[in-house]
């Protein structure tokens, strides 16, 4: 079972993995020596008693040689663990520590430690060794975020233009309703001439209030059972329920199939016009 040191561990450790996913666990363990070997050749650099082992234990027990003592002693008291010793070997500009930083990546190096210390059951360590690892990932993630952006940027205006032309956007299917229903229903009718397709949507409003049951004793019409047909077909059917023809406003009432009968939308008899336009030649 998990303790909570466990838990708070556990994205770290995620992290500290997915910047060494390039590395062998050969290299990772070269990392990991290497780093050992800068440690010890500064406390052999700084081998004066440290301030933490001038006062003996309550137990007067003598401090450990330099040999067995851990490199983080001979430091100043402010450095606590093997976490703070690397961040403070950094900003020294310690050359050992410089060449790793150069060779493997800052990120990786703190990796190695950050699991090290993790393995070894120090917390306060690993969670402080993993900050350089967690600010990487957020310079990078920035980084993506603002390359995303340029790209689409740039994609924008010729998309823009894609659609104008034939042969652009509109001619790989991505054409929106209701000028993908009016295209479908052009060719049923055989026909793109406004009066005659105006008057077909006419008659598929009185198929849509028989489906509706706005009106049952409405008669159908050879057109609206056209259209029932087209909207009830498993191959190509139509996405637009057209409601309704207002000559006074000219506009064409539709809702979306699936949507809520009370979410109308409207297209104005010039709208209707520009699609016809682009469906004589072949843009939609």
């Amino acid at each position: 079972m998990l303790n909570k040191n466990s838990l708070a561990l556990t994205p770290v450790i995620s992290d500290a993995r997915a910047a060494l996913l390039s590395y062998s666990e050969d290299k990772v363990k070269d990392i990991r020596e290497k780093l050992e070997s800068a440690f010890e050749t500064w406390k052999r650099d700084n081998s004066i008693t440290p301030v933490t082992y001038l006062f003996p234990l309550r137990n007067n027990h003598n401090p450990p040689t330099i040999e067995k003592a851990f490199p983080f002693k001979y430091a100043d008291l402010y450095i606590l663990d093997y976490a703070d010793l690397l961040q403070h070997l950094r900003e020294s500009a310690f050359s050992p520590i410089v060449k790793l930083d150069d060779e493997f990546g800052y990120q990786c190096v703190s990796a190695v430690l950050t699991l090290s210390e993790a393995e070894a059951g120090r917390i306060e360590s690993a969670l402080k060794a993993h900050a350089p690892i967690a600010r990487y990932l957020r310079d990078e993630e920035a980084k993506f975020r603002e390359i995303s952006l340029i790209m689409t940027k740039a994609a924008i205006p010729h998309v823009e233009r894609s659609v104008k032309f034939k042969g652009g956007t509109a001619k790989k299917g991505r054409v929106y309703e209701p000028a993908a229903s009016i295209s479908i229903i052009c060719k049923e009718i055989n026909s793109t001439q406004f009066d005659r397709v105006l008057d077909f949507l006419r008659d598929a409003s009185k198929c849509a209030q028989l489906y509706s049951s706005m009106d049952d004793g409405e008669e159908s019409t050879p057109d609206a059972e056209r259209y029932a047909d087209l909207y009830e077909s498993t191959i190509n059917p139509i996405g637009v329920r057209f409601e309704g023809v207002d000559d006074d406003s000219k506009q064409i009432y539709y809702t979306l199939r699936g949507e809520n009968p009370d979410n109308m939308k409207t297209i104005s008899f010039k709208r209707l016009r520009d699609i016809l336009t682009k469906i004589k030649k072949n843009l939609i």
